[in-house]
């Protein structure tokens, strides 16, 4: 593109080309022309000299005005260069950006999937542990739930129900043999989807989350309903992973990370006092 500055310099150049014409005709007529009559040899003399001088001065005009041209083409062609150059970084960028939002869309879709999965998890424990069971207390049945039992402090409640368990005496053998296969089931999908959440990096959910479900096992660990293999196995991989997640910034979820593990330990002491 032509400057304005450029476009007053050319516009300047035709007026001189043509006032430097004009001076030649004068030059001519006032110096050389004696006559007033056009002959053929007058007419051949001063085309002679026309072309003589003012041809050079056209030559040179024309070289400067296609070095010109082509200094205009060179600098025309750099800006393009430069406008593709910036257009191509524009596009990488909205490139980029694109490809960002749709692994944060995608992240957020598998971090909605698996907080989904969780909670139906959640609630088909919390459903088991409120089941009603019996078991004989001192010649008559007593009904409890195993919410209840966790938090009872008596010591012939845990006796009993582990006796049943071990045994299968009573009515309520086949649902606690029901229940170890699923609270076994269960804390594999938990497993499962707790790994998901670490490779998303969602380790404050995660933390919070295994916190209570690492207690809740425990629990039952202690009144015998998960196999000794399960139990260690579930054990291991909760002293694993929190091992694994960084610090975090809260210094509460940090407390938590220790709590599942002092937790753990705990299914580990249980777990070698029974055998």
């Amino acid at each position: 593109m032509i400057s304005k500055e450029e476009k007053i310099v050319l516009n300047l150049g035709k007026w001189l080309l043509l006032l430097l014409a004009f001076l030649i005709l004068v030059f001519y007529f006032y110096n050389f022309y004696s006559t007033t009559v056009l002959t053929r040899e007058s007419m051949a003399q001063f085309g002679d000299y026309f072309g003589g001088v003012l041809n050079p001065i056209l030559g040179f005009a024309t070289v400067s005005l296609l070095v010109w041209s082509i200094q205009v083409q060179l600098r025309e062609l750099k800006l393009t260069r430069r406008e593709l150059e910036q257009s191509t970084f524009a596009n990488q960028k909205q490139a980029e950006s694109l490809h960002k939002q749709v692994g944060l869309y995608e992240k957020k879709e598998t971090l909605d999937s698996v907080k989904k999965e969780l909670d139906m998890l959640n609630r088909r424990l919390n459903e088991l542990l409120e089941i009603k069971m019996k078991i004989d207390k001192g010649g008559r049945l007593a009904s409890f739930t195993l919410n209840e039992a966790f938090f009872n402090n008596s010591d012939d409640i845990k006796d009993q129900i582990s006796s049943q368990l071990k045994q299968g005496l009573n009515a309520s053998s086949s649902v606690l043999i029901t229940l170890e296969k699923e609270l076994e089931l269960i804390s594999n999908e938990f497993m499962f989807y707790f790994t998901k959440l670490v490779h998303l990096k969602e380790y404050e959910f995660s933390v919070v989350k295994l916190n209570r479900l690492v207690f809740q096992y425990r629990k039952i660990v202690e009144f015998g309903f998960l196999s000794v293999l399960q139990a260690n196995y579930l054990a291991q991989y909760v002293s694993g992973l929190m091992s694994t997640l960084p610090d975090l910034k809260d210094e509460y979820l940090n407390k938590m990370k220790v709590e599942s593990s002092s937790e753990s330990n705990e299914i580990f002491n249980i777990i070698n006092a029974r055998q």
